[in-house]
């Protein structure tokens, strides 16, 4: 008899208020925010640090999810020297959740946005686009965003 397997899918999001705004798709383990060009996510302010920023995913193998992990500067502990605020707050490590508002350096703000779903095996073949088109249309505005950088 065959058996249907669900799936866990999240979708992490940091919208970037610059001209013009960004959507970051969070996909990968590690991201380095910036005004350095070798920056994962360049910001380009005087107030930000070379490297101000990383997040980082944090995986939780026993529930089969992740999450992310904002850090104050690099992960081996040199801090930005202009800061990172979440939701007011100045912070070393923060553990993202849906909502965050972020502010970098104290000029740059970012919101972070997370959505999870329980899925079928068929709907995770679904394309790529259209996922991510779906998850930032039902967490923002029209007026949110007008740049994707994947």
């Amino acid at each position: 008899m065959y058996q249907q397997t669900h799936h866990f899918k999240q979708h992490h999001y940091l919208v970037i208020n610059t001209k013009p705004k960004k959507i970051v798709t969070l996909m990968n383990w590690k991201y380095t925010i910036g005004r350095d060009s070798s920056s994962d996510i360049v910001v380009a302010n005087d107030m930000i640090s070379r490297i101000h920023a990383t997040v980082e995913k944090i995986s939780d193998l026993s529930q089969g999810t992740y999450q992310y992990e904002l850090i104050d500067g690099v992960v081996e502990g040199k801090s930005s020297f202009n800061g990172v605020f979440v939701n007011g707050s100045r912070v070393q490590r923060h553990t993202l959740v849906n909502g965050d508002r972020i502010l970098f350096g104290g000029v740059v703000k970012a919101v972070f946005y997370s959505s999870s779903q329980i899925i079928t095996k068929e709907d995770s073949l679904a394309d790529f686009s259209q996922i991510t088109q779906y998850g930032c249309s039902s967490l923002l505005d029209e007026n949110e965003a007008t740049t994707i950088m994947l």
